[in-house]
């Protein structure tokens, strides 16, 4: 069946969390800096339960991935049903190749996507990636079943 596992979610960090300056190379030092608390507190903490990340900001879900090993890293992605000045959050094909060239472990898709685009799970499979979806319809058992079927591997919580 699928798998359920904790999520610590890096959904989106504010950018307000951090100083606003021109120079991108300071923006990641913070952001860097911000991680590495995170994952002190995930290694103090978390024991051996399972742990994923996964964020809808492209430089979170890299730096994650870079400053760690232990657990898998995951690109949320809303498919662009909102456009960012950032490419690599607005189509299916930009988030693969996110994923595939940060060495990232897989895609986290909203469970509607799926059911609308179920070709997208064949993609994805094909990029050697792993498919997780997040959404309301995870908590309804015959869409679950339905997901196993597609080949959707598993269902953060």
């Amino acid at each position: 069946m699928i798998r359920r596992q904790d999520h610590m979610v890096l959904k989106r960090i504010i950018r307000e969390c951090f100083p606003v300056v021109s120079d991108g190379l300071i923006r990641v030092q913070y952001l860097i800096k911000f991680l590495q608390v995170i994952m002190k507190l995930v290694y103090k903490y978390a024991q051996e339960r399972p742990v994923m990340f996964s964020s809808f900001q492209p430089d979170v879900a890299l730096i994650m991935k870079k400053l760690q090993t232990k657990y898998p890293v995951y690109f949320l992605t809303n498919r662009g049903t909102e456009i960012f000045d950032d490419v690599r959050m607005n189509s299916l094909e930009e988030a693969k190749k996110l994923a595939i060239n940060g060495g990232l472990d897989g895609i986290v898709f909203e469970v509607k996507d799926i059911f609308r685009y179920p070709s997208v799970v064949r993609e994805i499979k094909e990029s050697n990636l792993s498919l997780l979806t997040y959404g309301k319809l995870n908590n309804v058992p015959e869409a679950v079943h339905v997901q196993y079927l597609m080949g959707v591997e598993g269902l953060p919580s």
